[in-house]
């Protein structure tokens, strides 16, 4: 049975898929340079914040 952590960690990673290709789709549809940067950038962010609390929930950080 596949644990809690590793669902949410694999919920991550499938948000991150979808998230590309509707950032990808958003780009090719409105073209605009400033928004291609900021909302990779912007997703990258949030997905590292979900999984660094994820893996490190209670444990006081990384050692």
């Amino acid at each position: 049975m596949i644990s809690i952590q590793a669902k949410i960690i694999l919920g991550a990673v499938a948000f991150a898929i979808v998230a590309s290709a509707l950032t990808i789709w958003l780009i090719l549809a409105w073209g605009n340079g400033a928004f291609a940067m900021v909302v990779p950038l912007a997703l990258a962010g949030a997905l590292a914040l979900v999984v660094y609390s994820v893996v490190f929930k209670g444990k006081g950080g990384p050692s």
